[in-house]
């Protein structure tokens, strides 16, 4: 449907809108608050319970494998799913026939020149949420071994079906990456274990 290609639009400018204020951030020497620990877990303006949780690697079996050439990682992904990698430096992976209703999508950008920290950033990207009024829930997690923050929260639509978005932030060597999974909200639980297995298999080159 044209409404999750819009969205995937948003959160596209969106991360670029969130690098570029790290980047003003940094270049005036500002101060941020200080976020949890990335061995802790907090939860903030809670969006009630979900059970988005994490998948060990034995149990990615049976996947497609991807190895990255325009994003440096790599991935398996369930037969049943499409991967298409962009130009502009992003990764689209959905279940085939069924791109309208879930999409999982994996942006990534060199940030070593900016020196900033993994809690600096979701600092900022949870600033955001509160900014736009959401109700968000973040936890801590991890992505090949390499400390992770999900934020999991859900995007009220008037006049489409609404739908929940899961972001996860982690970094490797001053290279950020974005891990989204958006699905519509009567659906979520389908296409969950998939995502999360996707998820588990990823390896950051």
């Amino acid at each position: 449907m044209p409404w999750l290609i819009g969205v995937i639009g948003l959160l596209i400018v969106a991360v670029v809108v969130l690098i570029l204020v790290f980047t003003v951030f940094k270049g005036d020497g500002e101060g941020g608050t200080a976020a949890s620990e990335p061995g802790s877990t907090e939860t903030s303006r809670e969006a009630g319970d979900n059970s988005d949780g994490d998948v060990s690697r034995d149990a990615t079996d049976g996947l497609i494998g991807y190895d990255g050439m325009l994003v440096p990682l790599s991935l398996g992904y369930p037969r049943g799913w499409k991967l298409d990698e962009d130009p502009d430096g992003y990764i689209e992976i959905w279940p085939k026939d069924s791109k309208e209703e879930a999409l999982l999508f994996i942006y990534h950008e060199d940030l070593t020149e900016y020196e900033y920290s993994l809690d600096e950033w979701v600092n900022q990207a949870t600033a955001d949420l509160d900014e736009m009024g959401r109700d968000f829930k973040m936890s801590s997690t991890e992505i090949d071994g390499y400390p992770a923050s999900r934020l999991t929260y859900v995007e009220d639509q008037k006049d489409t079906p609404d739908y929940r978005v899961m972001q996860i932030f982690t970094m490797k060597d001053g290279i950020a990456y974005v891990v989204k999974f958006i699905c519509e909200e009567s659906v979520y639980e389908r296409y969950l274990k998939d995502a999360t297995k996707v998820i588990a298999s990823i390896e950051l080159l």
